[in-house]
């Protein structure tokens, strides 16, 4: 019998030739915890050539024995604030991560990403076994429409050191799209483009873009607001009139 921690460890017995041995203990997933302040227990017997045992050696000693913690945290759920709707540039979407067994006193892990964002320095702590991460959007991330999936790389670590499994799983219904792509104006034409305009007279101005679908933003021309009159083409060019 050689055991540290109800564990088998007699494979890995090696004798020193100077009347020592040695013993090595390898933590598993799954292993009893033990707290550094208590005794992490052995079960040690030796045989000699003559098949003699001796008696089992069991004595503890908690002072000079250490601790052992062989449960990694689990993630077994992320819920997001907005759960839909599209976040545009600036926006912010709150991750509520929560952990089996309540478990507190999580940091975050070496993965911790969202829509391919490193997430890590919004990690917070808020109770009951539940963490945050804030992701704020910002030009140029990945657009992902309301209708699919907000992608999440999510992963734990406990004090010892023990990290989680990486939380991937998809959740598109209840998760934010994002649109992280301002649009963008490349030219604009005026109809006539040239001559006096006198009180009356309307001047068309043609707006060259990169997609259809938007809607009037700040729009004047000479000092005029014209928003109102702004036409989709449905070519990605809109038009205004003065």
């Amino acid at each position: 019998t050689m055991t540290i921690n109800g564990v088998d460890v007699s494979s890995t017995l090696t004798d020193n030739g100077d009347n020592t041995y040695t013993v090595t203990y390898t933590v598993t997933e799954g292993d009893t915890d033990i707290p550094d302040s208590s005794d992490l227990p052995v079960n040690l017997v030796l045989i000699d050539t003559a098949g003699n045992h001796s008696d089992a050696y069991t004595t503890a000693d908690p002072d000079n024995r250490p601790g052992v913690d062989g449960n990694s945290p689990s993630i077994t759920s992320v819920t997001f604030n907005p759960s839909s709707g599209v976040l545009k540039i600036g926006d912010t979407a709150t991750a509520t991560i929560t952990v089996a067994n309540n478990e507190t006193g999580l940091a975050s892990g070496t993965t911790m990403t969202i829509n391919g964002v490193d997430v890590s320095a919004t990690f917070a702590e808020i109770g009951g076994g539940q963490y945050t991460v804030t992701y704020t959007v910002t030009e140029g991330d990945t657009d992902i429409p309301d209708s699919s999936d907000l992608p999440v790389d999510l992963t734990v670590r406990d004090a010892a050191g023990n990290q989680s499994a990486h939380y991937t799983t998809a959740d598109p219904s209840n998760r934010p799209g994002v649109d992280a792509h301002k649009p963008v104006i490349s030219t604009v034409t005026f109809n006539p483009s040239s001559g006096l305009l006198k009180v009356g007279d309307t001047a068309t101005a043609t707006i060259s873009s990169d997609g259809t679908g938007y809607t009037a933003g700040t729009m004047t021309i000479n000092g005029v607001d014209v928003s109102s009159t702004l036409t989709d083409n449905g070519d990605n060019t809109y038009t205004v009139t003065y």
